[in-house]
This record gives C-alpha cells, structure tokens and sequence, in this order.
C-alpha cells in the first residue's frame, strides 16, 4: 500500500508538472497570437486612418477649388450672380444699392460707356444703373 500510495504520489507530481508546461506553452502561444493581432489591428487601423485623411483631404481641395470658382456678394456673402466692376459682385439689385454707398467710391466700372443709354433715358444716378450679368 504504502508502494502505491508513493507511486501515486509521483504520478501526481508528473502530472502537475506536464500540466504546468502545457498551460505556460498555451498561455505563450495565446500570447504572442494576441501580440500578433494587436500588431495587425493597429497596422490596419493607420492604413485606415491614412486613406481616410487622404480622402478627407481630396474632398476639401475639390470643395474649396468648385468654392474659387463662384462670386460673392460684396455685401451679404451670398453667392453673387451680378458684376459691378473689378472684384465687386452682387447677388441682388438691392445688396448693390445697399453697398452703393461705400462703393462708389472705389468702383472702377466706367459708367459714362456702360450706362450711356441710361442717361439718355433718364436722369442717372449712380445707384441706378443695372449691373451686369456673369459672363
């Protein structure tokens, strides 16, 4: 009995020691799967993040380029569709006559040529006159 029971004994030792080894190889494996992963995801993810930046950016310089391309009134920001002279731009005949005021004083349109059959229609005044269409 006493064989059996030290013969036991050993077993268990034996045991708990395989056990031991695979449980510490398991949790390395398991360990370095997950380092792997973890490497992957992040990887993945700055790939991600990248393309995503890269699409952002195109879409604004595309924004900002059709942005360019269009008039604003010089008085409400709106997008303007009347030229008044070199970098003055309306959206409405009566942002024009509302801004007239400041304007007038450093408009470059040549009103004498533009506006000839005006004042031959009637009395001109300056914040009569119709602006001009987009070209």
């Amino acid at each position: 009995r006493i064989l059996h029971d030290e013969k036991l004994k050993g077993l268990q030792r034996t045991f708990d020691r395989y056990k031991i080894e695979w449980e510490l190889k398991h949790s390395r494996a398991l360990e370095e799967s997950r380092r792997k992963l973890k490497h992957e995801f992040d990887d993945l993810m700055q790939r991600t993040l990248q393309e995503s930046a890269h699409l952002h950016q195109s879409e604004l310089e595309h924004h900002v380029a059709a942005t360019k391309k269009k008039s604003w009134c010089s008085n409400c920001s709106k997008e303007a569709f009347y030229h008044c002279c070199w970098n003055t731009n309306y959206c409405t005949t009566e942002c024009q006559r509302i801004h007239w005021s400041t304007h007038r004083y450093q408009c470059t349109r040549d009103l004498t040529n533009t506006c000839r059959s005006c004042q031959q229609r009637q009395n001109f005044t300056s914040v009569n006159y119709a602006p001009q269409a987009p070209k």
